[in-house]
Order: C-alpha cells, then structure tokens, then sequence
C-alpha cells in the first residue's frame, strides 16, 4: 500500500502540506463538496492570510496511487489560539458549486429538453465547464407549457430538477478542473462496480461495517393518475414493484472456512441458511398525489430510486482509496450473505491525519462511507 500521501495547494503554488494535521474530504451525491482542513499555526499566519474565497486544491492517496480529489473555496477560516499547546487554524472549503448559488433568479423561463436546459444554466457559469448532460428520462418543454426557476440559484434549480427527474447534478475535479455533471439515477445505477471491499476481519481492505435492512425503507410499487392537459383524458401511470431480496443459499467456500475451525459451527451455519427462507410480503401500491397534469411527470413520479430498491443502508471505515468515491458502486463481500453484492456509495469522507510523534514522522488514511442497496 505504501506511505499516504497529500498535497494541499493554496492559491495555486503554494504547498500547505507540511503544516496539516487533519484533512476531512466529504464527497455526497447530493449536497456540496466540502473540505475540513487543520493546519498547524506556530506564527499566526494562517490565520492572518487565509480568507474566504481563496483556492484549495487536494490530491490525495498513497504514494504509488494518488489523485486530485477536491478543488474548492474558502468558506470558513477559525483559528485556535489555546492557553497552552500550539495555535491552530482550521479551513472549511466547499466545492465550487457555491459560485452557482450566488444569485437567486426570480423568475426565468425554458423550452427544449431537460438536457438542454441544463445546458443553458451551466452556460451562465463559464468557470465550471460541462462534464456530462445524461438525462433519462429527457421530455420536453413546450413554450405553452416551460420550465420555470422561480425564485432559485442556478444550483437550487438544478438539484430541484435532479430530483424531479432521477437524477444527481453535482461539480467534480475530472481531468485537471472542477466540471459539472448531471447524470440519471439509471446511468449511475446500470455502472460498473469501482472496486471491491472485502471484510476479513483484521486483514481486508473493509475495516468495519455496520448495517441493517429496514423494510420501510425498500421501495414500494407507485401508481399515478393526472389529466392530459390537452385532450381533458385521464392518464394512469403504475410503476414496477421493488425486486425480491436474494434468496439464501448456502457459501460452500464460506462453509469450508467455517468447518476447518469449527465442524459443529459449519453445520449450525447451514441449517440456519435453510431456515432462514421468509415468504415475501404481499404487494402495496402507494397511490401518489400532487403531480403536475402532464403524462411524462406521471411516469417519473412512480419511478423508484435504483440506488434504494432493497431498503439495505450501511455505514463503514475502509482502507484509503481514491476510487471510493460518491455516487459510485462498489462490491462488497464477507458479510451476510442478504447484504452481500453491489452498493450505492451516497456519501465517502476521505479521512487523512498526522499520526507523527517526535523523531518518527507518519501518517494514516481512511474512508469513511455511507452506502445503500
């Protein structure tokens, strides 16, 4: 695995690096980028010189694999100025989406396509080029019938959209700068595995992982009725129901593994597997209110979220790896056998800290995520 490795740079050129304690990067599928940064401050200087809206970039990872992670402004700057031990600063920075909630738009009209609307909104915001425009669905908007931003930012309008029609609108560093991206949930859903996570524990890449299934949670058949507003006709729209959970079946490797230690364990371990059958529960149409007279939003309204089809969360601390990132999947094995499989990464907080003690300089990094499935 190697050394972990950070490089902070302010203001472009310089290199903040030496003086971090901690470093918190929390990427999320659906609110802002935000870094925490603690620096040492001996002199006051930080605290002096750091402001709000200067530039950080960080590139994160080992020494053999390391990457730009996150390239924000400053929001926030508070230094610690204690009776005793040294002086601190600690810098929050954000993305650079906030630039896109500077201005609230009281009233603006669209035609076209979802994706060109997009398209139009990123145009006003030339410091932060297109990355991706996926949309699916992508109906259109007539000029009888347009989109409207109604007193919104540019970013509430995007996210208000996002969520309207399936999808993430986010701002990331791809390829040397901050792009914006905005990208179906199927897209997103239907995309390969980053990586995978195995738990052994003590020797796997997954240290610990707490997780639970929650029947209220899974997704829930939907079924919508609207008027077409041009024909006066009554149109239905009924989503699929939620896929069955997999079924239990023994792990004849794990049944080994089990058996080479305990025989009598590797036989309670199968029985159990057998017994744990459960007869799936009879299927619930929600009927779904306040939807807009118009056929295509009835259809998107009884589309579920793919990221929570099964109703799985999880909360686990992994090895540092820049491939775990937000708004990816990732393959996680050595746990039970309902929850193993392919999870959606809706937030990862890549953790970096300064474990150094005098005469033996080190570091340690880590991922903390949240997951569903």
């Amino acid at each position: 695995m190697g050394t972990p490795y950070l490089n902070v740079t302010w203001q472009g050129d310089r290199n903040l690096s030496a003086s971090a304690r901690e470093v918190r990067v929390e990427d999320h599928d659906r609110l802002i980028d935000q870094a925490t940064l603690t620096f040492s401050d001996p002199a006051g200087t930080g605290a002096a010189t750091i402001r709000p809206g200067q530039r950080l970039t960080i590139d994160l990872g080992w020494d053999a694999e390391h990457a730009v992670i996150f390239e924000g402004l400053v929001a926030e700057a508070r230094a610690q100025a204690p009776q005793g031990g040294p002086q601190l600063v600690t810098v929050v920075a954000r993305d650079l989406s906030q630039l896109m909630q500077r201005e609230r738009r009281p009233h603006e009209d669209y035609h076209g396509t979802l994706a060109s609307v997009v398209r139009a909104v990123a145009a006003r915001h030339p410091e932060i080029p297109v990355g991706q425009v996926a949309c699916d669905p992508d109906p259109s908007f007539p000029e009888d019938r347009p989109l409207r931003q109604h007193d919104q930012t540019d970013y509430e309008f995007l996210l208000t959209l996002a969520q309207r029609y399936g999808a993430r609108f986010f701002v990331e560093y791809n390829e040397g700068s901050s792009k914006l991206y905005f990208v179906s949930d199927k897209k997103i859903a239907a995309a390969k595995p980053l990586g995978v996570l195995p738990y052994c524990r003590g020797r796997g890449k997954l240290i610990a992982f707490t997780y639970e299934t929650v029947a209220a949670r899974a997704a829930r058949k939907a079924s919508v009725s609207v008027h077409d507003p041009l024909t006066g006709e009554v149109r239905t729209a009924e989503g699929a129901g939620p896929p069955e959970p997999p079924a239990l079946a023994v792990d004849s490797g794990r049944a080994a593994e089990i058996g080479r230690v305990d025989p009598a364990a590797r036989a309670v371990y199968e029985s159990a597997v057998g017994a744990g059958a459960v007869t799936p529960a009879p299927a619930v149409t929600d009927t779904v209110v306040a939807v807009a007279s118009d056929p295509a939003a009835a259809e998107q309204a009884t589309a579920p979220d793919p990221t929570r089809l099964l109703g799985l969360r999880g909360t686990g601390r992994a090895v540092g790896t820049v491939m775990l990132r937000a708004k990816g999947k990732v393959t996680i094995h050595g746990i039970a056998p309902w929850a193993e499989g392919d999870w959606y990464v809706s937030r990862a907080t890549h953790v970096w800290k300064d474990t150094s003690v005098p005469g033996r300089p080190g570091a340690s990094y880590e991922v903390e995520f949240t997951a569903t499935r």
